[in-house]
């Protein structure tokens, strides 16, 4: 999809939609899907609101950024959590007979049965679980985690007041509209007919 097909009238934006705010690894035409269907839900009136829609898409996409790198910043820490821990506890009665290479490390991140059995039996034979390799990965990357959080939580309401302003925009107009029809009708009661005006 070009940012030319995004369906917004009747104004030409295109320009304006052409920048994705896309990093290394995203996809242009999951930006350009978002873009389409907030430009479709919101059904902008004017440019104005075909600003705000930009607006809400970006801000969307940020937040789901953050989620996704989260979720591997988490999942990166775990990994160097579960080595450091059987590291740390391997004493000389404690040598692992298999050795826990990157992939077989891999493989229990990714919930392999073999492979967490086979981490569980270890971290049990050292006292530890895997709450203890989640608490030192968290504790690892907190700060990290929670500027992460905040970034998210910034971006969801700023994108939250664009929507609530769009929401308060058109009441407003909606009550002029209502008003000019209300003194319309009084006048067209009154006797004032279109000739008078």
């Amino acid at each position: 999809m070009q940012p030319t097909d995004v369906h917004v009238l009747p104004r030409d934006l295109g320009p304006l939609f052409a920048h994705r705010p896309l990093i290394l690894g995203e996809s242009e035409a999951n930006y350009d899907l978002l873009l389409s269907k907030a430009t479709k839900a919101v059904a902008p009136t004017d440019v104005v609101e075909d600003v705000w829609v930009k607006d809400i898409a970006d801000l969307t996409w940020d937040a789901e950024r953050g989620k996704r790198l989260k979720a591997s910043l988490l999942m990166t820490a775990r990994k160097k959590a579960l080595d450091r821990l059987i590291a740390q506890t391997d004493g000389p009665h404690l040598q692992s007979a298999e050795p826990l290479t990157s992939a077989y490390t891999n493989a229990w991140l990714q919930g392999e049965p073999a492979a967490v059995e086979t981490f569980n039996r270890l971290l049990a034979e050292r006292g530890l679980d895997v709450n203890s390799v989640m608490a030192l990965a968290l504790s690892e990357c907190l700060g990290d985690i929670e500027r992460i959080d905040r970034m998210i939580a910034s971006a969801e309401a700023r994108r939250n007041r664009i929507l609530l302003e769009i929401e308060l925009r058109r009441e407003v107009k909606a009550r002029q509209q209502r008003s000019t029809e209300e003194v319309t009708t009084v006048s067209w009661r009154a006797g004032a007919g279109p000739n008078q005006w």
